[in-house]
């Protein structure tokens, strides 16, 4: 089911994080997509960011992805921004304190400047939590 404010949200912080190629918002505990967005010119990249999204699901249910967040805590309130490199991707992972069974994974292309990638992310996930309390 697609959330409308969250579907606005998400378009919107693609905007924001460097090259994104894909985002998703899904609720951790069903697997349910609550917003989806794919560049144009870049749709091939959905199916990375659904087998992503598919590895980020089966960790959280295995509680990895929580030892993730905390092994590699970049925010004051806990880790839950995580930018993960890969040679020629970015995968950024939020996890709104509001909801914090919700995540926000965005694909991107080359990481650019990592310090800058995960300022963004933080500012996107104010964007979510303020959109999360309208829901």
């Amino acid at each position: 089911m697609t959330h409308p404010v969250l579907a606005e949200t998400l378009a919107e912080s693609c905007r924001q994080i460097p090259d994104t190629k894909a985002a998703v918002c899904a609720d951790l505990r069903s697997g349910d997509i609550l917003a989806s967005q794919t560049s144009e010119e870049s749709a091939g990249d959905a199916a990375d960011l659904a087998g992503a999204a598919a590895r980020v699901f089966a960790d959280a249910r295995q509680d990895a992805l929580n030892r993730l967040w905390r092994d590699a805590a970049t925010s004051a309130e806990g880790g839950d921004e995580v930018v993960l490199l890969e040679p020629h991707r970015c995968y950024v992972f939020l996890r709104p304190i509001t909801r914090p069974h919700y995540a926000v994974v965005f694909l991107t292309g080359r990481a650019g400047d990592v310090g800058l990638t995960i300022a963004r992310a933080r500012a996107v996930k104010a964007s979510f939590e303020e959109a999360l309390r309208r829901l």
